[in-house]
């Protein structure tokens, strides 16, 4: 029986060398493995979560909005501690635990923004066709009991990419250039011209995405995090950042009252600020300000 068993236990050590070593082999011709599972591009947008600093006065969480609606370099050069929490497509719901795992690097007397977009309350994004490949992201940085839907074959996969390689396991990693005629050179796009098809397109997609409706599970996290944020001795500010008039004109006027008008009860609730910049004037057809129709740019984001 002793025998038995330290077969049992070479064998199992034989295949963790074996996965270890396929897997360093796939990940160094792979090196964007993961990335490839995920709704993320960047990387860095991940490894910023692994280099939380403590005591954050300043901090945001929020969907691309925050996370490209906040600059905090000016601050960070003169020592204060902060931390942009946002990530594309990113609903309240993972704000939430978000904050939830990093709320002791939180420090008393500093501020939360909270971002409020359209699509906040409405989004479900558990039925969303793409929700494995970004729900797949969080495994990289949340612990298991903030992940929504957690799988230990996601949580392999993660750690060992080899996993969930499928039909690239054995594909060439050697890619045939493709060569053709140069493309023509195609003429620069006006900035509202550029502008008005990228609001129509985001706009439309948005409004698509969360219809006519508010989500109980949003709109408790967004009050979880108002709670979360009081309970250690910070403010929380709710905030709608600006958008080109090209983004707003295409979105319901019925969806953009219903937001807001949920967004005011909230406040009112909690008694906190509400900051609605949606419609700011000081960025109307100021394109430079953006990028696209409904993101800010980084000159916009410390104007």
């Amino acid at each position: 029986m002793g025998k038995f068993l330290i077969k049992i236990v070479a064998l199992i050590c034989l295949l963790a060398l074996i996965l270890f070593g396929v897997n360093g082999i796939y990940v160094k011709n792979n090196p964007n493995a993961f990335l490839e599972m995920t709704a993320e591009s960047d990387i860095s947008q991940l490894d910023k979560f692994l280099e939380v600093g403590d005591k954050l006065l300043v901090s945001n969480v929020g969907s691309s909005h925050g996370q490209r609606g906040f600059n905090y370099s000016e601050l960070n050069e003169k020592g204060i501690g902060t931390m942009n929490f946002g990530l594309s497509a990113q609903l309240p719901s993972y704000d939430y635990r978000i904050l939830q795992q990093y709320r002791d690097n939180l420090q008393e007397g500093g501020i939360v923004f909270i971002p409020i977009s359209y699509f906040s309350y409405g989004l479900d994004e558990a039925k969303a066709p793409d929700f494995q490949s970004k729900n797949f992201r969080y495994y990289y940085f949340l612990k298991a009991k903030y992940i929504k839907d957690f799988s230990l074959k996601y949580a392999a996969i993660e750690k060992f990419p080899i996993l969930g390689a499928e039909d690239k396991l054995f594909a060439s990693f050697d890619q045939v250039e493709e060569t053709g005629a140069p493309a023509a050179p195609v003429a620069p796009e006006a900035p509202e011209d550029l502008a008005i098809r990228d609001g129509h397109y985001a706009a439309n997609s948005h409004a698509e995405q969360a219809g006519m409706k508010i989500l109980d599970e949003e709109v408790e996290a967004v009050e979880g995090m108002i709670r979360l944020v009081k309970e250690e001795g910070l403010t929380p500010v709710l905030v709608t950042v600006p958008y080109l008039d090209e983004y707003n004109r295409f979105v319901p006027p019925e969806l953009e009252t219903l937001v807001k008008d949920k967004t005011n009860e909230i406040a009112k609730k909690f008694d906190v600020g509400y900051y609605d910049y949606s419609r700011d004037s000081r960025f109307l057809g100021r394109y430079e300000l953006f990028s696209g129709a409904n993101h800010l740019s980084t000159e916009g984001q410390i104007y």
